[in-house]
């Protein structure tokens, strides 16, 4: 059976006028069905993956699990089903008149003659597709713990150095640099980037890792990242996941202005403080010098009546103390008059003492003179002299020689009882295996036996 298009096809290439042998041929005919599944191969191998923009209308989720619903636009609508297997894949909620972007496949159903789209993915068009991938990344990056509070660093009260990443035109960075001349002058870097568009996002990253690579003496106190108002899609390149990393890794307090009070972007999820707007975020890096000045001179006054009172104080409590204790100098002289008193005192004492001992120590006086001493000391040293005579040289040699002529007897006697003088004499002794000398036969209680001779020990057995 030939394919529908190429049947036509055959149709038109043959000539008009048809040979007269085949002016009764029969034309190749088509049943409906086969007509119906020939439109359904060729529109489904057309279009076979597509991607169409529409609106959803006649939204109903089937008891099944299948969706149907119609695409239009504001000329034509097409019949679309989401079989149940694809359903459970969509996790948008749908609705009609919702704006979404849908892809398949285009097919015919020959029982109604009509086509309609087979969908697989749906996603949301416009600004509801921006809106849901930037709550898919939130969700995403928080998960991940980028936006944690433990993250946020706190801002410095007075900085001396800010650097400043948005466009160098326009009215933000006059906004800011005016702001900030107003209330507390320090000095700004600014790091021009494109705020929107191609290129946006690298140069913004590029700007926040700029001011973190620089050296430390070099780096700024605080950055801001800014920009002007404008619709989702303006601020785009705020949301993307590179700035966001930028500003997450970042060792400088970073404050996110983007936009206006309602505008919101990942950057203000990240950074360590929010801004509504940029030339609140130059408010909220500086404070006003005028209030510091009055600050510190409040605190001056206070500190001067506190001191001034204090001192009062101390004055009050030593004149009280000086009324108590009396004049010192009085004090040091009565104090002196007793020191004198008692030195005379303990003088006088000590000499009665001394005088005392001595009376004491007369009568002993004579018994320790030398002569007595020599008296006592005669006889002793005589009889020392008779002890050094006893204890001379010849004496000791004498009665070592006899100790020693004593102690070779009693060696020799030793050795003739020693077991060792009988074996160099050619005699032996016999012992069992547990060392126990043999005397006699009765002593054998086992076949081998020990022999000593004088020069070592020979193991034998006996036959009994």
């Amino acid at each position: 059976m030939n394919d529908l298009f190429t049947y036509a096809e055959s149709q038109n290439d043959e000539p008009k006028q048809k040979p007269a042998n085949q002016s009764s041929g029969k034309q190749n005919v088509l049943t409906v069905s086969q007509l119906s599944n020939q439109l359904r191969m060729a529109i489904e191998g057309q279009f076979a993956s597509l991607a169409v923009e529409g609106e959803i209308s006649g939204y109903k989720k089937a008891a099944s699990g299948h969706i149907y619903f119609d695409l239009k636009d504001a000329q034509n609508l097409i019949k679309s089903i989401v079989w149940r297997s694809s359903a459970e894949r969509i996790k948008i909620p749908l609705e009609d008149g919702q704006s979404v972007v849908v892809y398949g496949k285009l097919t015919t159903y020959g029982a109604r003659s009509n086509y309609q789209l087979i969908v697989t993915k749906i996603e949301l068009a416009g600004l509801g597709a921006l809106m849901q991938k930037f709550e898919e990344m939130k969700a995403r990056l928080e998960k991940e713990g980028l936006f944690d509070t433990a993250h946020k660093k706190p801002l410095p009260q007075m900085p001396q150095k800010i650097g400043i990443i948005t466009s160098p035109t326009g009215a933000v960075i006059d906004d800011m640099l005016h702001r900030i001349k107003d209330r507390f002058p320090c000095h700004v870097q600014l790091y021009p980037v494109l705020v929107q568009g191609v290129g946006a996002k690298e140069q913004i990253a590029e700007g926040v890792d700029y001011f973190n690579n620089l050296p430390k003496d070099q780096q700024p106190d605080v950055l801001i990242v800014a920009r002007g108002g404008g619709s989702l899609e303006d601020l785009w390149a705020f949301n993307e996941e590179m700035v966001v990393r930028a500003i997450y890794r970042s060792t400088i307090p970073v404050v996110s202005a983007v936009g206006h009070e309602p505008d919101v972007t990942l950057c203000d999820y990240v950074a360590d403080l929010r801004a509504p707007t940029p030339t609140a975020a130059a408010e909220l890096v500086v404070p006003v010098r005028a209030d510091l000045v009055y600050t510190l001179l409040l605190f001056k006054g206070k500190l001067e009546q506190a001191m001034f009172h204090y001192t009062n104080q101390r004055k009050r409590h030593l004149s009280m103390y000086q009324r108590a204790l009396g004049d010192p100098r009085h004090l040091m002289t009565q104090a002196k008059l007793r020191l004198d008193e008692r030195s005379e005192r303990f003088y006088s004492a000590f000499q009665g003492f001394t005088k005392l001992k001595r009376s004491r120590l007369q009568p002993f006086e004579q018994s320790f003179s030398a002569a007595a001493w020599q008296k006592t000391i005669q006889p002793q040293r005589r009889h020392l002299d008779q002890l050094q005579g006893r204890l001379s040289v010849d004496i000791l040699h004498r009665r070592l020689k006899n100790m020693q002529e004593t102690l070779n007897q009693k060696h020799k006697l030793l050795q003739s009882y020693s077991y060792e003088g009988p074996l160099k004499r050619g005699y032996a002794y016999v012992t069992n295996p547990k060392g126990q000398v043999i005397r006699q036969k009765a002593d054998i209680e086992s076949p081998m036996m020990d022999v000593h001779f004088v020069d070592g020990v020979v193991s034998v057995k006996t036959d009994t």
